[in-house]
């Protein structure tokens, strides 16, 4: 049966802590992740993956930070409707947060 969802269902709820809801998987070849972030000014922790992640923010605000070699760092400031496309092995953090954030974050292989 198909059941009729709402990507900011819960988005309005305050938290301390990021909510992910995986939305589709496909094993290890592609996975889909709604997050919804709370108000933030901590970085996050460094993230390494071994996929490419495709994400878009479709509500709220986000700084995100790159390693563009060695130790110098680019940024990115993200708005509603933004996306971008990180490559596997791309070291990268979330810098700032707007409360109620709302992204989709595609995981895949190539």
């Amino acid at each position: 049966m198909v059941k009729l969802e709402n990507i900011f269902k819960g988005s309005e709820v305050k938290t301390k802590e990021e909510l992910v809801e995986e939305l589709i998987s496909g094993g290890t070849i592609v996975r889909l992740e709604r997050v919804i972030s709370p108000r933030s000014d901590i970085p996050s922790k460094v993230y390494y993956q071994e996929e490419d992640e495709f994400v878009i923010v479709l509500k709220g605000y986000a700084e995100l930070e790159f390693e563009n070699g060695g130790d110098i760092m680019s940024r990115a400031t993200m708005g509603e409707g933004d996306y971008v496309n990180i490559p596997a092995h791309l070291k990268h953090r979330v810098i700032r947060t707007e409360e109620g954030t709302t992204w989709l974050a595609l995981f895949y292989k190539k």
